[in-house]
């Protein structure tokens, strides 16, 4: 008999229940529909928010599935809205909850009235179902003790603001300036509408301010996982400005920021990490670039995708001979591992920009050739090809 710690809490989960396994009903979009289904099951409603293109998103319906127990876990107290996020029309729950990562869940009530949210790359591992269940079994726990986030009402009739709706709904990004005059006109996030701008789109140095005073506030109100992501967004902000204007008081004054105010703190310490690259790289400090890059990469923090971004990187603004050398033994070590079409074409480009013409001309033929039985754009290195071809002796 199989053991294990999914089973074990499904099935406490189950007995603290008092109901035996049934099963879970699943409902496509539709939130009236969702809600009038869990009213009937005296139960509520688990809000599935993903996406056709999310990896993560396809896992969480897999397992539910193919795993009796998970799906079982979650019949016991909830009914499920799977709600494609980008097709927010006519129910408009993206706009309401501020949705913009993949996958997101929410708890609600069959009135509307929100328990619990949770952001997360779901894995179909053992650990992360049994994660999942206690993020239920608390919501539910909430419910019973009427812990609400009151800071969301249960109507879905709000004014959001057209450049935020527009957004929402895939129709253009706004201007930053367009935000930063609708906060002057409109004061502090002190409501539903301003906190979700606040969230997507940020606010200005008063703002953001405000809600650092006010923090513990917004937690009671929205919950952590938002607060958190606010205090993640004007971090970034921060850091953006610093490595923009190169300036290392900002920087450090960032740090600080990072440091004290983001949870978990390993999310803050891997922030200011980041970005310490990032401003090595824009100025163009290509030896403390080259150190930060290499520690990385040397002890195996980085995958495949990532070390192929910042050779990337190299490719388009490093002249540093040294650092591209050493760039050229990293995209190697990746090509020999995984010889896709995206890695062969940025080893060539190192090697070009490395002054190694003739190992570029075989890599980039190399590349075309996967590219093309890819079914790939290989415009790009069919032009580097001709460039090396044109530069030869």
């Amino acid at each position: 008999m199989k053991s294990t710690l999914l089973t074990l809490i499904a099935l406490a989960l189950l007995a603290l229940m008092g109901a035996s396994a049934q099963e879970l009903t699943i409902v496509e979009q539709d939130w009236e529909l969702a809600k009038t289904k869990a009213k009937a099951e005296n139960k509520l409603v688990l809000i599935d928010f993903y996406t056709t293109w999310c990896g993560p998103c396809k896992k969480f319906t897999k397992a539910v599935a193919e795993d009796a127990a998970f799906s079982q876990g979650i019949a016991q107290q909830f009914v499920l809205l799977k709600y494609d996020a980008e097709k927010d029309l006519p129910h408009g729950l993206t706009r309401k909850y501020y949705v913009r990562s993949y996958p997101t869940y929410i708890t609600v009530t069959p009135d509307g009235q929100t328990l619990a949210k949770q952001y997360g790359r779901f894995q179909p591992t053992e650990a992360s179902k049994a994660n999942f269940l206690n993020f239920l079994a608390e919501a539910g726990t909430r419910y019973n003790n009427q812990q609400y986030l009151t800071g969301h009402n249960n109507r879905f009739d709000l004014e959001y603001p057209e450049f935020y709706t527009k957004l929402i709904d895939r129709v253009q990004r706004p201007k930053r300036s367009t935000v930063a005059a609708w906060w002057e006109d409109n004061g502090m996030p002190t409501n539903e509408v301003g906190f979700a701008v606040l969230v997507y789109l940020g606010g200005t140095d008063a703002v953001n301010n405000y809600f650092i005073e006010h923090r513990d506030e917004f937690i009671r109100l929205y919950g952590a996982p938002d607060a958190n992501k606010v205090v993640r967004a004007i971090a970034s902000d921060r850091f953006d400005k610093s490595v923009a204007e190169q300036s290392e008081a900002g920087f450090q004054a960032a740090k600080t920021f990072a440091m004290e105010n983001m949870n978990p703190k390993k999310e803050a310490e891997s922030m200011v990490h980041y970005f310490q690259g990032q401003y090595y790289l824009a100025g163009k400090q290509w030896e403390a670039y080259g150190q930060w890059l290499a520690s990385d990469v040397e002890a195996g923090q980085l995958s495949a995708m990532e070390i192929n971004y910042h050779c990337w990187n190299l490719v388009e603004k490093c002249e540093d001979i040294a650092l591209l050398e050493k760039a050229v033994v990293w995209m190697q070590e990746v090509v020999n591992a995984a010889p896709e079409y995206a890695y062969i074409d940025t080893y060539a480009w190192l090697l070009y920009k490395a002054g190694q013409k003739e190992a570029a001309r075989r890599a980039i033929v190399e590349a075309i050739a996967v590219g093309k039985a890819d079914g790939e754009n290989v415009s790009e290195s069919e032009n580097l090809l001709a460039l090396i071809n044109e530069n030869q002796p």
